[in-house]
């Protein structure tokens, strides 16, 4: 997303068509990046390339980081959305409606920036690995600057440099002490995502909060959250009660 933001002026003297399919290819070749980061360094360059180091780094340390396959993806709606304002169009329905062959344009150029990233990356991927080769002492100061410019950049607050600095403190510890960082960084990517439709369905049920239980759908849904919840504090009891059950019939097999 930052990089899509540091594109948006250059795209205001381009046709619509030229703007958006830049945009669109910026933010695709992100994302690309985003899992090499991820996959060779342990260091992933976006929300979405985050899955990406936890199978992705482990095989790149086996030599094997060219089958680790990156999971990319992350919100620039909102910049798209300010292009196309700026260019005049309305976006939603009516940008395919008024349009013309503007937006089957914009299809085949995100397409073809597609296949160009496709060879692109089969033609220096191995180039790319190489970047495991930096030093630390060069790598890391890098990347911690890089983190606190792309905070303040985002939205110009002294806030987000001091919460990213809180949080890569918090996942130092957890890193130091071996505490699993996914379940946190799950939490952080998914928190919003699952409080927006929260409020949502509320907003259905009219406030009340049976709607949750009252539909089929979303009563096994929650009835499967929570077993998922309980289950690792069951399956001890479960095992000790099956140990016990094959002990038992032991002991009556011998007598």
């Amino acid at each position: 997303m930052f990089a899509v933001a540091l594109v948006l002026p250059l795209a205001y003297g381009m046709n619509p068509a030229t703007a958006i399919i830049l945009l669109a290819a910026v933010h695709a070749a992100c994302a690309y990046g985003d899992s090499f980061a991820s996959i060779l360094i342990n260091t992933p360059g976006g929300v979405g390339s985050v899955a990406s180091r936890w199978a992705g780094h482990p095989m790149a340390q086996k030599g094997k980081a060219g089958g680790a396959m990156g999971i990319p993806g992350s919100s620039t709606t909102a910049i798209f959305l300010a292009a196309m304002i700026m260019h005049g169009l309305q976006p939603g329905v009516q940008f395919f409606e008024k349009s013309g062959a503007l937006p089957y344009t914009v299809f085949v150029g995100i397409l073809l920036a597609q296949f160009s990233f496709f060879l692109i990356g089969l033609s220096f991927a191995r180039h790319f690995a190489k970047a495991v080769l930096i030093p630390n002492a060069l790598l890391v100061p890098l990347i911690v600057m890089l983190s606190f410019l792309a905070s303040i950049a985002m939205r110009g607050f002294v806030e987000d440099v001091l919460i990213t600095f809180v949080f890569g403190f918090i996942g130092y510890l957890l890193n130091r002490y071996r505490y699993p960082t996914a379940c946190l960084v799950l939490g952080l990517v998914l928190g919003e995502l699952v409080e927006a439709n929260f409020h949502r369905a509320l907003l259905i049920g009219r406030g009340s909060y049976a709607v949750f239980v009252t539909r089929p759908i979303s009563l096994i849904l929650f009835l499967l959250t929570i077993g998922a919840l309980l289950w690792p504090y069951l399956k001890p009891l479960v095992i000790r009660r099956r140990e016990e059950d094959d002990l038992k019939d032991e002991e009556s097999a011998l007598t």
